[in-house]
Parts: structure tokens; sequence; C-alpha cells
């Protein structure tokens, strides 16, 4: 019943998107005063293992942004955060982790429109040394031909095409509840039991931006931000590991493009992956802002916190989650 009831409301939706747009009558929901809002992305692809928004659906967004609002850097976002005339109905792009399809998919778009945008990456994957680990999961459940597996702690999977996300999400909910050591085991101990063979370093498909690719873009105007060394749940690590992760990565990026690194994306982003021990952490290291990926009980006046609201795929789910 649930089911039937988000379908029907986007239906609706996309009715009402498309009546009013091609009336023009669009202006009138963006007349009113809007605080501003940072878009969290991660990857363009048009693959069924993953995760992502098309390239057609993301010149979409781009089109409509335009349009309809004022796309700024989201330093400027951070900037105004408090202002309420200056900065109204302004939008930032941000993209997580750094994966190639940014450079060859995103960046020409991006350039195509003139809308600015900011990259966060994680330094190791950059620099080839790791895998993300969400991805080797979907490698895993991708390349085995078994057709059910028993996992420990996480249950019995039946292995279909019509199962993949709901198994990767089994699969990933319970990594995330794991120490970053314990992961690791659990991935090597998962290879064995769905019996494949996977390589020591990301292929192609799920690959991330060189640093040549960055300086390139850098220079003809993205901005880029930390997202950390490894990726790791920052309230799950010593204190020593969290200096380091904050620390080392905008020490490796600067060292790569000489600009200053102002802004952390905190891995997951969630309530309980970035704690007040965290932002202070951030703080001591140089950060002028950090990102989460959430945005309920947030306050506005924490710039170490600042929310973000997730990009949806629909065209008209897209431009209704920027009227709220």
């Amino acid at each position: 019943m649930r089911t039937l009831k988000v379908s029907a409301k986007g239906w609706i939706k996309g009715i009402l998107f498309n009546v009013a747009t091609r009336c023009g009558m669009w202006k009138f929901f963006t007349r009113k005063v809007k605080p501003p809002k940072i878009l969290m992305y991660h990857r363009l692809a048009d693959s069924k293992i993953i995760p992502g928004i098309s390239s057609a659906n993301f010149e979409a967004h781009l089109q409509h942004l335009i349009k309809y609002y004022q796309v700024v850097p989201v330093e400027e976002i951070i900037a105004g955060a408090n202002s309420k005339g200056e900065y109204a109905n302004k939008v930032a792009l941000t993209f997580d982790d750094g994966y190639v399809d940014f450079y060859e998919k995103a960046w020409p778009l991006l350039r195509k429109y003139n809308v600015p945008a900011t990259v966060y990456i994680t330094t190791e994957f950059v620099e080839q040394k790791q895998w993300m680990w969400p991805d080797k999961v979907r490698v895993m459940l991708n390349a085995t031909s078994l057709t059910k597996v028993n996992i420990p702690h996480v249950g019995t999977l039946h292995l279909s095409e019509e199962n993949f996300e709901k198994n990767w999400h089994c699969i990933s909910d319970h990594c995330l509840t794991l120490q970053e050591s314990e992961r690791d085991s659990f991935l090597q101990d998962l290879i064995v039991l769905l019996d494949v063979t996977i390589s020591d370093f990301p292929i192609s498909d799920f690959s991330a931006l060189t640093w040549q690719q960055l300086h390139e873009m850098e220079k003809e105007g993205l901005d880029i931000g930390s997202h950390t060394v490894t990726h790791p749940i920052l309230t799950r690590i010593d204190d020593k590991q969290l200096k380091n992760e904050l620390l080392e990565s905008k020490r490796v990026i600067e060292s790569h493009i000489a600009t200053e690194i102002h802004g952390i994306c905190y891995p997951n982003g969630m309530p309980n992956d970035v704690s007040d021990a965290v932002t202070k952490v951030a703080k001591e290291c140089g950060y002028q802002y950090g990102l989460i990926a959430y945005t309920d009980n947030v306050d506005k006046n924490n710039k170490l916190k600042t929310n973000r609201i997730p990009a949806a795929e629909n065209t008209a789910a897209f431009a209704f989650s920027l009227l709220a």
C-alpha cells in the first residue's frame, strides 16, 4: 500500500511539473524566496549495477537550475548561511568520492552550462590504492554464479538479478555496523563465500579521477575538497586516525593542486557518523566548513555541519525537492 501511495504521489508530481513548466507557471512556485540549498551527487552512470544519475537527467537538472535558480559555488552559500536576502534562491552542486565519470560525463556538462561545482575526493582512492568498499560488494554480487548464499550475520540471500539492490543493501547495512578492520575481514570472507575473484584495484567502471584530471579541471574552475584519506566512518576510528584522515587528506590535495582546501565532506555523513568530536578535529585541521548528508535537526549556525539534499534522478522529484 505504501509503495502505491509513493508511486501515485510521484505520478501526480510529474504531471504538475510537466504542465507548470510547459505553460510557464513554474516560476510562480520559485518566486517565493527559498533558503539556499546544497545538492549532493555521487555518480553519473547508466549501468544496472552502478547507482547514479544518467547523463541525460543530469543535463535536465542543469537546465532547470539555470532557468529558475542562481547556481553558485558552495563556499558562497557557506559564507552567507545566515543571510535572508542576498543569498536566497541559490543552489550549489557537490559530488562525493571522486569517480572518473565526473571528468568524463559531469564536467563537460557543467562547463557547457557554465555551472560551478565542488568535488570531494578520497585521496587513497584517487591514488589507486583502494576500492570504495560498497563498489567491491557490487562487483562481487555481479560476478558470482551462485543462486543462493548464507552469509553470517546477514542471512540467506537469493542471488537473482531482481534482488541485486536488495542484497547489496543487506550486505552494506551490515558493513556499516562494523569497525574498519572487521569490515575488511568480512569482505575477504565474502569473496570466498560468493566464489569470486576480485582485483586488488578498482576495475574501470569503478575507478577514480587522476591527479592530472583534477589539476586540469581545477585550472578550468573546479573547486576541490576533502573526503578523507580512506573513507572511514569517522566516529568509529581512534583519535590518532581521525586526525590523520582529516589532516593528511587536506595536505595531500594541497600538495597536488597548490590551492588551500577549505571544505571536508564527511564519509557517509549521517547523524551517527559526525559527532562534535569529529567537527572539533576538523576545525583544528583548518577546515572552514563540513558537509553532512541529512537535513533534520541541523544547527544552521554550525558551518562544520552544513546540510545537503540528495539530488533525485527524476527531474520532477528533483524540482519539487528544491521547493521544500
